[in-house]
């Protein structure tokens, strides 16, 4: 009965950390930060972008931030967790789990794992092409999984618009975007019935010279960029969302990770697995 016990306590320590992480493609080192600007800091720099992280006043990230370069914290910004940085700038009562600087080595190595990331994303096969996304539009899933989709442009949504992404909790999908993204004021991307972190959005715009310009928009989701600037605009709404990028600029109020949430048989196995070793604890007490 011992064995049969500590067997069902070992099933759910090698469980959980399975359902710790199910983006479509890995995220390796990156998979850590809520938001990140991790473009290369050589000098001169490739860009004004690369490696910045900005936040507004009373920002509120929830999880890690992270910037290879310069950090610029106004007022009243909190981070709960981990704040990876080049050199930090910080206003008056800021709040900061924790504040680490990386050596370039770690930083080459996380921007390594983003820029696989991304090359993995567009080359997966088949999906459907698309010229631009401009308005309102909803991506089902396809005969894969993921299901990929191949914009050739930017994606464009006004105030009004609204991209819906359509499937089931275990349905995956890979955006590849060729150019960048711009969400304006009211726009919305909506997830219908697909968990957030099984969405990726890959820009794979080249030379760090395209934009994601983000407004008061409402949108979920992994959002990557090796060369991006990922701009995001004062009143946003980011529940369940990842912003990996260059850079990252940011007048935001909450930005929350995707969380996985595990199917149901995974979480009664998880279940028994803690009652197993509950148990089990009771009986070694016991004895």
């Amino acid at each position: 009965m011992r064995t049969f016990l500590g067997s069902l306590a070992l099933l759910g320590c090698f469980l959980c950390p399975a359902v710790a992480m199910a983006t479509p493609v890995d995220l390796g080192g990156a998979y850590k930060y809520t938001v990140l600007g991790a473009g290369p800091t050589t000098s001169p720099p490739i860009s004004f972008s690369a490696g910045v992280l900005k936040l507004g006043s009373e920002a509120h990230v929830f999880g890690n931030a992270g910037g290879r370069g310069q950090v610029d914290l106004s007022s009243g910004v909190i981070i709960d967790d981990d704040l990876d940085g080049g050199s930090i700038n910080a206003g008056a009562g800021v709040v900061i789990g924790n504040q680490s600087t990386l050596s370039q080595t770690v930083w080459e190595s996380i921007y390594s794992d983003l820029e696989a990331a991304s090359s993995a994303a567009a080359a997966l096969p088949g999906g459907v092409t698309l010229t631009q996304i401009l308005g309102s539009k909803t991506l089902n899933t396809g005969s894969s999984n993921p299901s990929v989709y191949n914009v050739a442009g930017s994606i464009t949504l006004g105030s009004a618009d609204t991209l819906k992404i359509q499937g089931g909790a275990s349905d995956q999908f890979v955006i590849n975007v060729g150019g960048g993204m711009s969400l304006g004021s009211g726009a919305r991307i909506t997830l219908d019935g697909v968990q957030a972190d099984n969405v990726l959005f890959n820009f794979t715009g080249g030379g760090f010279t395209h934009l994601v310009d983000i407004g008061a928009a409402n949108f979920q989701g992994n959002y990557i960029g090796p060369r991006m600037l990922f701009k995001v605009g004062d009143g946003a709404t980011m529940e369940a969302t990842r912003i990996l990028g260059s850079g990252f600029e940011g007048n935001i109020q909450d930005i929350t990770p995707p969380l996985l949430v595990p199917e149901p048989s995974t979480l009664v196995l998880v279940q028994l697995s803690l009652t197993a070793w509950a148990l089990a604890r009771r009986r070694q007490a016991r004895s």
